[in-house]
């Protein structure tokens, strides 16, 4: 059995676009990631979408410049753990969909007058969200395989874990 963690962070230091996704989301973290703990080389690593790609980056470096609000622990069998180390590689390098966090932007705000609004857009590359799910999904957890990863904001996000009634660390 492995343990992940689920984190919600916001960034430090001047960071208008975490402020406004603050803002629209009615949070106070504006990104989500995965971290991951190899117990077999005893490395700490963050796997998410951010900047111009998905990428892994070194736990402390992350730290660095971002302040963690909220984690989840998820246990997981080592054959999940395989298939997310997978689906992980896999899109390592995918491009960060800028104008798709617009788009969710848009659904976030119609949800708030009670409009019900698929994301209108849709790119090859991830959004934090969107690949948590993604990465998620690819461990088979099937609760979420009826989500619309494209379309799903951060406090959804946390809504679900919470959902599956996870320890918050």
């Amino acid at each position: 059995m492995r343990t992940i963690f689920l984190g919600f962070s916001k960034r430090k230091g001047f960071a208008p676009l975490s402020v406004l996704i603050r803002a629209v989301e009615g949070v106070d973290f504006s990104h989500t990631f995965i971290e991951i703990n190899s117990k077999d080389k005893d490395l700490d690593f963050i796997y998410h979408a951010s900047g111009s790609q998905v990428n892994f980056n070194g736990k402390e470096l992350f730290l660095e410049k971002n302040q963690v609000i909220k984690k989840y622990a998820i246990d997981i069998s080592e054959y999940k753990y395989k298939n997310l180390l997978k689906f992980c590689v896999k899109n390592s390098g995918k491009p960060y969909s800028l104008a798709q966090l617009f788009g969710l932007g848009l659904v976030s705000l119609c949800n708030l007058f009670g409009l019900k609004l698929k994301n209108p857009i849709s790119e090859s590359g991830f959004i934090c969200t969107e690949l948590v799910i993604e990465a998620l999904n690819a461990t088979e957890f099937n609760f979420l395989t009826k989500i619309d990863s494209n379309s799903i904001g951060l406090r959804d996000l946390e809504h679900l874990i919470k959902t599956m009634s996870l320890q918050s660390k």
